[in-house]
């Protein structure tokens, strides 16, 4: 049989029963949500952590390269200076080299000029030695035609 307490224990778990169920179902539900949210905590920190990390590891290696980029723009300055010191001593040479060719045409030019020059003068002597032995010709000869005149007019007169 059946007691009245049995009964009022029944009824009355049937009537709170739903109510606990639910109620556990909340509890439970919150208890969820709590661990869900330190669960995304947890996992939003790690993921910061590591963004932190690649961050970090990004800046690192933007400072090598920037470091190493500041090593190749200075290794090409150097070789960009050594270039402009090869080509300069290049043109002082290509200058140099002018600069005697153009004082060995100058020294040619005059040592013309002086052959040119004693050319002239022994030309000039040899024309002055022509005309004084023409000059020294025609003496001869008119002393010749006067000695043949005196000659003739010394037979006409005899």
């Amino acid at each position: 049989m059946v007691s009245i307490k049995d009964i009022n224990k029944k009824i009355k778990k049937n009537l709170f029963d739903p109510i606990d169920q639910t109620k556990n179902k909340f509890s439970s539900l919150l208890k969820d949500l709590k661990k869900n949210k330190v669960k995304k905590d947890l996992a939003l920190q790690k993921q910061l952590e590591k963004e932190k990390k690649r961050e970090l590891i990004l800046e690192k290696k933007l400072a090598k390269k920037a470091k190493q980029d500041e090593l190749k723009e200075e290794r090409k300055k150097l070789l960009f200076q050594k270039k402009l010191i090869i080509e300069n001593e290049k043109q002082e040479k290509k200058n140099e080299e002018k600069r005697q060719k153009i004082e060995a045409q100058r020294i040619k030019i005059e040592q013309k000029k002086i052959k040119d020059e004693e050319t002239r003068k022994l030309r000039e002597e040899a024309r002055k030695l022509k005309e004084e032995d023409l000059r020294l010709k025609m003496f001869e000869r008119q002393r010749i035609k006067t000695r043949k005149n005196k000659i003739k007019r010394n037979w006409k007169e005899k």
